[in-house]
């Protein structure tokens, strides 16, 4: 039995956990020792999410539930359909929340007026929330990894700004991809975690991208657990992708 909570002890330690403490605290609560192998012999399942392609994407009347990760593997491709998924929201009367880094907030910006769209009226209204990444990672990152509660105050804050009785809400987010271009790549799984977690009380459609240059062969257990994490991942190269996501752990 001591080395089945020795396994407990270093799946905790590991960035790659397939499920939160609170699952594991709750079977050892139930079930002591025995709840702990159980649970490690019997990890809770996770529905595999939907794989397609960028031709395929649509961004019209998006379930709540739907949190989509796009493996981009050029810049334009990427703020294209960026621009795509803010213009469907914006146009459908929507609030969208968008937090790319500072840089591709300038280009997709400048973009969005071409397609019709009044950023400073929707600012106005509370319908286009604009952050860069790299600021709001500051405001809860701690030692190198996202704290819970400086997150549930960021998150909270941020969504109280844009929602109103009746209207829909839309959310991008890069720190994601930040966290993991630094190689990061347990705070990548943990932040990705977190977004979930405040998803659950406050639902809406959320959509992440990472550039696909960034997986490699040392890097697949967090690709799996970043797939795991999504209803719908968005990569040309879908086939090969689902091939490594869909392996187990």
């Amino acid at each position: 039995m001591a080395e089945h909570l020795n396994r407990c002890a270093r799946w905790l330690q590991s960035p790659y956990r397939r499920a939160s403490f609170r699952q594991f605290s709750a079977a050892i609560a139930t079930r002591g020792a025995a709840g702990c192998r159980f649970w490690i012999l019997n990890p809770p399942r996770t529905p595999r999410p939907r794989f397609i392609t960028e031709a395929e994407a649509y961004w019209d009347h998006l379930a709540p539930s739907e949190n989509v990760v796009h493996l981009f593997r050029d810049e334009g491709g990427y703020l294209s359909l960026l621009a795509d998924f803010v213009e469907a929201g914006l146009s459908a009367g929507e609030s969208v929340i968008v937090i790319p880094t500072a840089e591709r907030r300038k280009v997709l910006n400048a973009s969005l007026p071409a397609r019709g769209l009044d950023l400073h009226s929707a600012r106005r209204q509370g319908r286009y929330l604009d952050l860069s990444a790299e600021n709001c990672l500051a405001m809860f990152m701690k030692g190198g990894w996202p704290d819970e509660s400086r997150f549930a105050n960021f998150a909270t804050n941020m969504f109280r700004q844009v929602n109103a009785p009746g209207r829909k809400v839309r959310g991008f987010g890069e720190m994601v991809a930040v966290l993991w271009e630094n190689g990061q790549y347990g705070a990548t799984v943990e932040l990705e975690r977190l977004w979930n977690w405040f998803r659950r009380d406050n639902p809406f459609p959320l959509l992440c991208s990472y550039p696909r240059s960034g997986f490699t062969a040392e890097t697949r257990d967090s690709l799996r657990e970043i797939c795991a994490a999504h209803t719908q991942v968005i990569a040309d190269d879908w086939r090969a992708v689902a091939a490594r996501c869909l392996q187990p752990l």
